[in-house]
């Protein structure tokens, strides 16, 4: 089992790089780009289902691609490009906490923040949901 990361500490440019690198490394040999193919899957394996179930398939294109040779890899790439900028469109936005300043991912968080670490204070109004 892999560690994963919160969904707030991932972000697109993790994907972005490690599609990058299975590209630029494509004609390696093929232990060096399993291990890129395998921690690009486990980087997939993180994000919300919707998009990983969009994801395994494409990437099921590439590890054929790599078996198979002179089959289309290209696409697949672009596609799992688009899955992660999709995801990132509707992730909620990061707000900055007033207080100190700790950029957090969407109101639900920003609430508890202020709950858990400020309760003291005098904390502005945050939408709970």
């Amino acid at each position: 089992m892999t560690a994963q990361a919160p969904l707030d500490r991932l972000a697109p440019e993790d994907f972005y790089r490690q599609l990058d690198h299975v590209r630029d490394d494509w004609d390696a040999d093929e232990w060096r780009i399993a291990r890129k193919l395998t921690k690009l899957r486990r980087l997939y394996e993180q994000l919300p289902l919707r998009y990983w179930d969009r994801a395994q398939p494409l990437l099921g294109v590439l590890v054929r691609a790599r078996i198979a040779n002179g089959q289309p890899w290209q696409a697949a790439l672009l596609q799992l490009r688009a899955v992660v900028s999709e995801w990132d469109r509707a992730r909620p936005p990061l707000l900055d906490c007033e207080i100190c300043g700790v950029p957090l991912r969407g109101h639900p968080a920003l609430a508890n923040h202020y709950e858990i670490v400020h309760p003291l204070e005098a904390v502005p109004a945050v939408p709970s949901g």
